[in-house]
């Protein structure tokens, strides 16, 4: 036997049998797929042509209709067709290829040489897109949604690829389940088609607004394409204690839209690191964001402008973590903060559409019912929340889509969910948004516990039952407030600073800022209101003042001029207006050295005082 296989015949037939195993080992399996080839690579070789490697795979990626331009990544769908489970996944994105785009790729192309066939090396698909010879040659993908979408003209966008409007749609097929004989009046509850009336029952919102904005918010997920350009709030879910459910009712958007239990975000105060938590969420293929619990150190406003700017920019971009590229998608992104009483930045309140839950007592005594899961029930009834949601868009659309009576800062959503609320018999909506703002704004409670400070310090406040003209007695330079600013306890931005010349120039920002803001307060244990002005005197100083008026006067006081009467100019400067208290005092107030203007006027940031 060993001379047989030491002669050369011997050798040459070893070797034919031990490439035949080799070739059956290569022969396909039944189901195998026959994966096209891409020619013009090989390991030891390399390129034949660059040109001819890339145009082949432009045309192959073309034919399996499969690859699309994503906000400037390259995706690949997975999946059978477009439905349930269709999935877009990363090939090249703007740091480079995607660690697993070679292996997306394997289920449209394969490299092969004399060796046999192998993955495209991720340098190739380097080469691939970022030539100028494939440059706009994919369909473009502007939003992508796991539900039904309805397009501009309000009809249904079932699973599928609409080239016209840049939408992908995949997952099941929904058909919307129409109002039928539900009610439009009576008790809120009652007039919710059954899913969401089952889902949300268990829920303490405070008010039938509250449910109401909640239902309006799910709304605005079924028409995400509609408000990328003109903006929608993000939700704000508020709970005036802990355990009240918040971030499970944060969390059911998730399962309805993204058909998953959403990630939890954490709120930072540090911008940056809250633009990478933001980034690395936003990478994946995820429609609903969720920040929870936010709140501050110190009792200090939640306030981000990364927050503030994207969730209502068209187009969100962040920087990547470790690159110096920026990631770009289009907002399709439902936007939710959940709370508990923690107030918000001024710009974060106007963005925002209330939805609040109240309870009195300890929140364990009314726990959900032992043999109800809100997720669980959003997951096995997915499909009919979402068509009771689409039903209700429908009814609106059988009526002529008349637009609402809905006023809000984004004012083409307002418009259209509040034509569609008031359609199908919700005319609570946005019926919170005045108390909600009050409770939210950390203006307002910056200014009330300033006001506390300032009447329990005995500082510069205008007694009601003084006259006008004393307030030229009591008013005080920014750098005298300090003290006030320090006892409040709510304003470390200024007092936290080492210099007394920079705590007195913030001090000045900030009375600027709130200046004509009205707050509730307490003096002698009677009921007030307050409000911030300031004097001007000679060489340009501005002095500031407390305001100060019987709750009751407020409320009957009939003076056209007074503060009572809600005296307000365009720049929102009470000491513009004439003082006048109209039970004692119909004089504008005038003494040597300071002046109350009678005009309005533009002073800059109100910190012009001098040392």
């Amino acid at each position: 036997m060993a001379s047989i296989l030491n002669s050369s015949r011997g050798n040459e037939l070893a070797h034919t049998l031990f490439s035949s195993f080799g070739e059956l080992d290569r022969l396909p399996l039944g189901g195998s797929r026959n994966i096209p080839n891409l020619a013009g690579y090989s390991r030891k070789v390399g390129y034949t042509n660059t040109d001819n490697f890339i145009l082949l795979a432009r045309q192959l990626l073309l034919e399996s209709e499969r690859v699309f331009d994503y906000g400037g990544k390259m995706v690949y769908l997975r999946g059978e067709g477009f439905g349930p489970s269709a999935k877009l996944c990363n090939i090249f994105t703007e740091t480079g290829p995607d660690r697993n785009g070679p292996s997306h790729l394997a289920n449209i192309l394969v490299c092969s040489d004399e060796k046999g066939k192998f993955l495209i090396p991720r340098e190739a698909i380097s080469l691939i897109f970022c030539s100028n010879l494939i440059e706009n040659s994919f369909p473009e993908i502007t939003t992508s949604a796991g539900r039904p979408l309805f397009d501009s003209q309000f009809k249904i966008l079932r699973p599928g690829y609409y080239p016209e409007s840049k939408i992908l749609v995949t997952g099941e097929s929904i058909e919307p389940i129409l109002r039928g004989s539900t009610p439009t009046t009576g008790p809120i509850l009652e007039r919710l088609p059954q899913h969401l009336r089952t889902l949300l029952q268990n829920f303490c919102f405070k008010t039938d607004a509250d449910l109401a904005n909640m239902i309006a918010f799910l709304i605005t997920g079924l028409l995400i394409n509609h408000f990328i350009e003109d903006g929608k709030p993000l939700a704000v879910i508020d709970g005036n204690q802990p355990g009240l459910g918040k971030t499970l009712l944060a969390r059911l958007v998730g399962q309805i839209f993204d058909n998953n239990n959403p990630a939890l975000l954490g709120y930072l105060p540090e911008e940056e690191e809250l633009q990478k938590r933001l980034c690395a969420s936003l990478q994946r293929d995820a429609h609903v964001l969720i920040i929870d619990n936010a709140r501050n150190a110190r009792q200090q406003s939640v306030a981000s402008p990364v927050l503030e700017a994207n969730s209502v920019s068209p187009t969100i971009e962040l920087r990547i973590l470790g690159t110096s590229t920026n990631m770009r998608r289009s907002n399709d992104i439902l936007w939710i903060l959940t709370m508990n009483q923690t107030s918000l930045s001024s710009d974060l309140v106007s963005r925002s559409l209330p939805i609040r839950l109240h309870y009195d007592g300890d929140p364990r005594s009314r726990q959900f019912p032992t043999d109800f899961d809100p997720m669980q029930f959003a997951r096995e009834h997915r499909s009919e929340i979402i068509s009771e949601l689409m039903g209700m868009v429908i009814h609106w659309v059988q009526q002529g889509r008349p637009t609402g009576n809905g006023r809000h800062r984004f004012r083409v959503w307002g418009q259209v969910i509040s034509g569609i609320m008031e359609a199908n018999g919700f005319h609570e909506f946005l019926a919170n948004i005045s108390e909600a703002s009050e409770e939210f704004d950390s203006d307002r409670t910056h200014l009330m516990a300033l006001a506390d400070s300032v009447i329990r310090l005995q500082g510069p406040y205008l007694h009601p039952d003084t006259t006008a003209r004393e307030a030229t007695g009591i008013a005080k330079l920014s750098k005298d407030w300090l003290i006030y600013f320090s006892a409040s306890e709510a304003f470390e931005n200024v007092v936290g600073k080492p210099q007394e010349r920079v705590q007195a120039q913030l001090a000045g920002a900030e009375l600027s800022r709130l200046l004509g803001r009205e707050t509730p307060i307490a003096i002698d244990g009677r009921p007030a209101k307050a409000v911030l002005k300031k004097l001007r005197e000679r060489g340009n100083r501005n002095l500031y003042y407390l305001d100060c008026l019987w709750e009751s006067r407020i409320e009957t006081d009939t003076g056209a001029s007074s503060l009572a009467a809600g005296a307000v100019l365009a720049d929102g400067n009470l000491s513009s207006v004439v003082e006048v208290r109209s039970d004692i005092s119909t004089q504008p107030v005038q003494t040597e050295g300071s002046t109350t203007e009678n005009q309005p006027h533009s002073d800059g940031s109100g910190n012009t005082e001098e040392w």
